[in-house]
């Protein structure tokens, strides 16, 4: 690198850095129940307790974020801050891997451009910061780089198809939402390069998905019957049943008449969203809007840019244009419900912002196209920044209210009980079991939980508390009543509550 590719590159760290710093600093402050899980898993990792292969109750999903996270609980209790804060890091990964994927093929200052817009687009984190979907897609453009960039004459082309496989399985291994970006790359360098380039690619990932495959040898399918029970939203119990009662015909029938079902709905619902994942739902912001409109124009002339190019370095682009076909391709085939699972297909975005602008160079002088990308940047801020309300209720002053209280076991819905056990590291103990049960990720809890005759039960809808507290009623008893910003909390039943009695009504 020269010193305008490394003052480039250093621009392109400087904004990823402020941008995922900016969001920690605002949305990162609040934490919900899947947050919690990967928090807790932290926890567990950093006293050594625990070295999980994937999340709880989740056989797809490697839990990247809490290996990462874990380190700071020695020094920080936990926070969302804490737990947020790796953030930084992998979206800095991402951005330079960005920033190199676009100058592999394109000049200098449009990789520039590429990768500024990857720092700071209009959806910095969309669904969720954590979780998969963040940490499995900031290894694809490493995984374009090292098995598709042509270099002529490298001695170590071959080591480098064998780092991008295991880069492919990694990748899998967080979420398998790199699964459209994993089989474009293998395409692409099928053809480009032949079978030893493939194979030496299809061995390094299957390396780095051995404890995946031993995990799944130990507790045969585990990962393979959580996928594919998706679609016709099946489990382990229901499917016993029906192949019990109506056999492995009837069975095999029923399924994939759901699975039918669910792939045509998913169908439908294509521009839905595609939309919202953009942000340009009704309830979003005006600057949401704006940007969103870029970004879906970006997207659109991005596709038509690709499916033209004929220029150098043809693998990559043909590689983004086969994601983002496939990435659609995988939402209908597996009948998937959520916008986010559209995620890969905003990978092309920067791409097809920077050769807008680079179209839009040749008519006005580049001093007037800087100023077209740094109006885009500012507009994708105020997108990302301009509404910063806390999108969860106060959960560390509800753990304090409770630790005050010596209320350290209970019962409380999903978005809030793992969050409670998280940020008092463990010293409070509530689960969903009563609330929410079929989202009990911890049996550990539970089991501690049922140990303790007179739990507390939190509600945050007033509906629930009513419907709990005329069930209190009908069997004579008596509760002590606390509310706390919103919040409803029964303690000190005057009797043993067996909770199975709620839960079969």
């Amino acid at each position: 690198m020269n010193r305008s590719e490394t003052r480039d590159l250093a621009l392109v760290l400087a904004v990823a850095f402020l941008a995922s710093l900016a969001w920690c600093l605002t949305k990162g402050r609040t934490i919900e129940g899947d947050d919690a899980i990967m928090g807790l898993m932290a926890l567990k990792i950093s006293r050594g307790q625990e070295f999980p292969v994937f999340f709880w109750q989740a056989h797809y999903s490697g839990p990247i974020a809490s290996y990462l996270a874990a380190p700071l609980h020695w020094f920080f209790k936990p926070s969302p801050m804490v737990l947020h804060s790796v953030i930084v890091p992998i979206h800095l990964f991402y951005s330079a891997g960005m920033y190199f994927l676009a100058r592999a093929w394109l000049g200098q200052r449009e990789a520039m451009i590429v990768g500024l817009f990857a720092a700071l687009p209009g959806q910095l984190f969309p669904y969720s910061a954590l979780g998969g979907f963040t940490e499995s897609m900031a290894f694809v453009p490493w995984i374009f780089l090292l098995c598709l960039e042509e270099r002529q004459g490298s001695k170590l082309q071959y080591l480098r198809f064998l780092g991008g496989g295991f880069l492919c399985g990694f990748a899998l291994w967080v979420f398998p939402l790199a699964f459209p970006p994993v089989v474009a790359c293998f395409i692409c360098q099928y053809r480009a390069y032949g079978g030893k380039a493939f194979k030496l690619s299809i061995m390094g990932c299957f390396l780095a998905l051995l404890p995946t495959i031993f995990y799944n040898v130990s507790q045969p399918g585990a990962t393979l019957l959580r996928l594919f029970s998706r679609p016709p939203a099946l489990d382990r119990q229901t499917v016993s049943q029906l192949v019990s009662s109506e056999g492995i015909i009837s069975f095999l029938l029923h399924s994939l008449g759901k699975w039918a079902l669910a792939s045509y709905e998913a169908f439908l619902s294509v521009p839905h969203f595609t939309l919202s994942l953009l942000d340009l739902e009704a309830d979003a912001t005006v600057w949401s809007h704006i940007s969103g409109v870029i970004t879906f124009f970006a997207l659109l002339l991005g596709l038509w840019a690709f499916f033209r190019y004929q220029g150098k370095a043809k693998n990559i682009p043909d590689a983004i244009l086969v994601t983002v076909i496939m990435t659609y391709c995988f939402l209908v085939l597996f009948g998937l419900n959520r916008d986010r699972y559209l995620i890969p297909i905003l990978l092309i975005v920067p791409f097809g912002l920077s050769l807008s602008i680079q179209r839009l160079a040749v008519f006005l002088r580049w001093r007037l196209t800087a100023i077209a990308v740094a109006s885009i940047l500012l507009l994708n801020l105020l997108a990302n920044f301009s509404d910063t309300k806390t999108r969860y209720p106060d959960y560390q002053g509800l753990a304090g209210f409770l630790e005050t209280k010596e209320l350290f076991f209970g019962y409380a819905p999903y978005t809030m009980a793992y969050p409670l056990i998280y940020l008092t590291d463990e010293k409070l103990i509530y689960t969903p079991a009563f609330q929410e049960p079929q989202y009990d990720r911890c049996s550990a809890y539970t089991v501690l939980l049922s140990k303790q005759r007179y739990p507390a039960f939190v509600f945050l809808n007033t509906l629930a508390s009513k419907d709990f507290r005329a069930q209190l009623e009908r069997l004579s008893i008596v509760p002590q009543e606390e509310r706390r910003d919103g919040f409803i909390i029964f303690h000190h039943l005057s009797a043993y509550v067996d909770i199975r009695l709620f839960q079969d009504r």
